[in-house]
Formats: C-alpha cells, sequence, structure tokens
C-alpha cells in the first residue's frame, strides 16, 4: 500500500486556539486552519453528541484526534487514519500534560515537539534542498495535463518560484497555485526547498 502523503500536523484546543503546527507542503494559515477544524467539530457534536474524527475539503483530509482539552489533526491525501497519529497523541501527552493543565496562553513551549513529529513520520530537515528527477523539456510539457502547463511554462522562464507571485501572475488562487506545484514536484519536474519559512520550487 502507497503510504500517504502527509501535507501538516496541528494541536489545537478546542475553542480553534492553534498550540502547534508545522508544514510539510505549503498550507494555509494554520491558525485559520484550526479555527476552521474547531468550528466543523463544534458544528458536528451539536448534531451529533458525537465528535468528528474526519473531515474532507478540496483535496486534503484531516484526521483528528480528540483529547480531554485538546485535538490533534494530521492532514492528508488518503482517507486512511495515519497509523502514526496515536503515537503523536501518546508522544504530546507525555511530554506536555502539565503545559496544558497549567495552559495560559504561551505557545512557544510547544515547539519543541517539532522534533517528535519528524521522528515519528520519518521526515529529513525541512530545509533539505531537493533537487528535480527529471528535467522539463518542449516534448515532456505536452505530456504532462494541460491543467500544469501554464505553470510549467513560468517556471521554465523564471527557473525559480513561490507560491504567491505565481498565483498573482496566472491570477488564479494562491491554493490552487500550490497544488498545481505539488503535483509537478511530485511528478519530479520541480525541486523543493524552504528559505525564509517559504516554499521555493524550482528547475
Amino acid at each position: 500500500m502507497t503510504e500517504a502523503k502527509v501535507y501538516a500536523v496541528y494541536v489545537a484546543m478546542p475553542t480553534g486556539e492553534c498550540l502547534f503546527a508545522i508544514d510539510f507542503a505549503p498550507m494555509p494559515e494554520s491558525a485559520l486552519i484550526t479555527a476552521m477544524l474547531s468550528a466543523i467539530q463544534s458544528f458536528i457534536f451539536e448534531i451529533s453528541g458525537t465528535p468528528a474524527k474526519k473531515f474532507s475539503t478540496r483535496g486534503f483530509v484531516f484526521h483528528i484526534e480528540n483529547l480531554k482539552k485538546i485535538y490533534i489533526a494530521v492532514a492528508t491525501d488518503s482517507e486512511v487514519v495515519p497509523r502514526q497519529l496515536r503515537e503523536l497523541r501518546t508522544v504530546f501527552l507525555r511530554k506536555f500534560a502539565t503545559q496544558i493543565e497549567d495552559f495560559r496562553g504561551d505557545t512557544s513551549e510547544f515547539a519543541h515537539f517539532e522534533d517528535d513529529v519528524k521522528k515519528i513520520f520519518n521526515f529529513a530537515e525541512l530545509t533539505k534542498r531537493t533537487p528535480p528527477k527529471k528535467k522539463l523539456t518542449a516534448y515532456s510539457l505536452l505530456q504532462i495535463r494541460p491543467e500544469l502547463q501554464g505553470v510549467a511554462r513560468e517556471l521554465a522562464l523564471s527557473k525559480e518560484t513561490t507560491i504567491y507571485p505565481l498565483s498573482r501572475k496566472l491570477k488564479q488562487s494562491g491554493l490552487l497555485t500550490k497544488m498545481q506545484l505539488e503535483e509537478l514536484f511530485d511528478l519530479g519536474f520541480l525541486g523543493k526547498a524552504i528559505e525564509n519559512r517559504d516554499f521555493v520550487y524550482f528547475l
């Protein structure tokens, strides 16, 4: 079975306050994500009496582990619950149970969870520069689906880009541009790196 692609991990209060977030692919602002998930959780609990364990939208599947005072969510591309979700819960509670009980608004103390998350998912350092696997040529450009060709042509001209300048140039949403860039990266035509906490795609 192909391993699901993991986009991000969030730890949040039921009120929506984000305590911790880490992205493994370009995502919308974490505070917006956790606010959305908390609102959906509240609505579903109101009508069913049961907290939500999964929510899907626009190619993202959020798997949710509800705890007493917080919830942990993992964003993936698969309906299958990630096997690491329970381990995330166990490790987080072991390290931060006291901080959760005594929480007074300082989220910086949860930043140390980042190393645990990377270890649990076997991810290398996010700062690593991943080069393209294939060369983008005129022939290969014609082989990819038409929806990706505009993005690929812009990359052929600029050689390197981040999401939002490219989305403005293409006059489309940042989310759509991000998904197209990620697909070209998955196909091997683009490299990817993080510079100044921003995702950079390059040929």
